[in-house]
């Protein structure tokens, strides 16, 4: 039996240039477990490379592989998996295992991460202090176990109550309140820990059942025993499937059929993992709204203001989940910096919106320079050098997504609205061109082009310039902006719903026009420009050097 191909590939990608001994030594062997490991069981499912990484470094956590797990980390970082992600990891793993087992694993992390030539200590990913951690962690275990342990801490015998006070502010409040990994990604890697160590089948049932509530659902846990398999055997994967079973038996509710028999319906949940994002202008319009709507669906996400006072809400409501950053985004060290702490910070953000900006209403003659040149640094230039910042984490961690907030005019231009247009027109220019360049690296760009909304883009943020007489029938706009003059028919909480959705689509959509009024709009504009494009053919042709020239 020879090495397949995609194992061989697969294995080149884990350890690039490396020769494994066992081909000499072992050469039968290595065949049948790499081929098994590293091609069949890889391509039984559709689980990515990045999960099942996770999946396998906690399992050897678990069963205490320590040299796989040597070999693993590289492997593991050459997929997308962040240092943070294996400091995490291993922290968390301390909780389950106890330090005497997880101590080796630590040193080894420093090792290999001192080896790659990354600097130690990370970036802190604590959010809690002693004072709140009880608090934070019992809202955790809320979170992912349901209402029915928001006492949890203070129940049991009082000889033994104090241990299910430190597992709310031990385990939960200094471990699952950090950033790094989300809590969807927190408790799969736990119940790899307890998959891989054996002997806890009740609590491996209980975090099964927790997995599936909080969406990671059974055909999801069935996917990282098969890929955990090979590394920690048969009998324990058996039994962990088991639990499984039994978690998903308990899952199951009883509904009622229109015929008044009972049937069993096992409650759904979505399977994706939840996502970090990044967005900037989040105190207003469409980023207000995309933040509130990606908190409330369990992703994090890092905001941009330029002061707290219109997301106090949102920051009460979410302290762990929304990471609320001041930023002028015409600050361009200032953007490089956010962007950089905030990579360091989570170690993966899978999407990142550019959304900060404003609309600017006034003839070219009316504008002034200041005027002009502001709009340029926040609608052009903090955008550019917000994605430009972005682009080598997400091409290091394997992927992303980009979405630039435009508008459809960008495709279609008004009178008193030229430098708005100027900057819409270059960014969708920019993001063009970059998606064409960072494809290769599975980063996906979309620009989004929305019609008119009800938002405060509309009837608050907007800059009006000096107006002058002289230009008075180019002042349609006023009436625009007048909400008692009529509002714009965009509904802003459908328009993020399909923007937030998009990020799941493959490929990544290049554009989106949100709005009906947008389409019609950009379409005939477009034909327009197609039907001038066309009378041209003899001049463009007249231009050229002759045949044979």
């Amino acid at each position: 039996m020879a090495i397949t191909e995609f194992s061989k590939n697969y294995h080149e990608k884990m350890f690039p240039g490396y020769h494994s001994t066992f081909l000499e030594t072992d050469p039968e062997f290595i065949e049948r477990f790499d081929n098994f490991a590293f091609d069949e069981v890889v391509n039984h499912d559709d689980l990515d490379d990045r999960t099942r990484f996770m999946a396998i470094l906690a399992t050897l956590l678990g069963c205490q592989g320590t040299d796989e797990f040597r070999a693993m980390i590289p492997a593991a970082l050459n997929f997308g998996i962040m240092p943070v992600e294996v400091k995490e990891i291993v922290y968390q793993a301390v909780a389950y295992l106890g330090i005497g087992r997880v101590f080796p694993f630590l040193k080894i992390t420093n090792e290999v991460l001192k080896e790659k030539g990354i600097e130690l200590p990370l970036p802190s990913q604590a959010t809690t202090t002693t004072e709140n951690r009880r608090e934070a962690g019992t809202q955790a275990q809320v979170d992912i176990f349901g209402e029915g342990m928001r006492d949890f801490w203070k129940s049991g015998p009082e000889e033994s109550r104090h241990i299910n006070y430190w597992l709310a502010d031990n385990c939960f409040g200094d471990y699952y309140t950090r950033t790094g990994l989300d809590y969807k990604q927190r408790e799969m890697i736990t119940f790899c820990f307890l998959a891989a160590q054996g002997g806890c089948e009740p609590q491996l049932t209980s975090h099964a059942a927790a997995n599936m509530r909080i969406g990671n659902d059974k055909a999801f846990l069935i996917k990282i025993i098969s890929q955990c398999l090979p590394f920690i055997g048969y009998p324990r994967s058996l039994n962990t499937l088991n639990c499984v079973n039994k978690a998903a038996e308990k899952a199951e509710i009883k509904e009622e059929t229109p015929s008044g028999h009972t049937k069993m319906r096992a409650r759904k949940e979505k399977t994706k993992m939840s996502k970090t994002w990044m967005i900037t202008g989040v105190s207003s319009g469409f980023g207000y709204e995309m933040t509130k709507q990606l908190l409330e669906k369990g992703d994090v996400v890092i905001g941009t203001v330029r002061n707290t006072d219109k997301v106090e809400k949102l920051i009460k409501e979410y302290p762990v989940s929304f990471d609320c950053r001041l930023l002028d985004v015409t600050d361009v060290p200032a953007v490089q910096a956010l962007v950089r702490d905030s990579f360091e910070k989570y170690g993966r953000i899978d999407v990142i919106v550019s959304n900060a900006g404003y609309g600017l209403f006034g003839c070219v003659e009316e504008l002034a320079d200041e005027e002009i040149d502001h709009i340029i640094a926040t609608n052009l230039v903090g955008s550019i050098q917000f994605i430009k910042t972005a682009v080598p984490y997400l091409r290091r961690q394997g992927g992303g997504r980009i979405i630039q907030m435009s508008t459809y005019g960008a495709q279609v231009a008004f009178a008193a609205n030229s430098m708005y247009h100027a900057t819409k027109f270059g960014i969708e220019g920019f993001c063009e061109a970059l998606a064409q360049e960072v494809a290769q690296f599975n980063i996906g760009v979309t620009m989004v082009e929305p019609g008119g909304a009800r938002t405060e883009f509309r009837y608050g943020s907007a800059k009006v310039a000096k107006l002058m007489p002289e230009y008075e029938s180019c002042h349609g706009f006023l009436n625009m902006l007048d909400a008692s003059k009529g509002l714009a028919p965009g509904d802003p909480v459908r328009m993020v719903e399909r923007i937030i959705e998009s990020v799941e689509k493959e490929p990544a959509p290049l554009r989106m026009v949100l709005g009906s009024q947008a389409l019609s709009a950009t379409i005939t504009r477009l034909k327009e420009r197609l039907a001038d494009y066309e009378t041209q053919t003899e001049l463009a042709a007249s231009t050229d050097f002759p045949a044979g020239a």
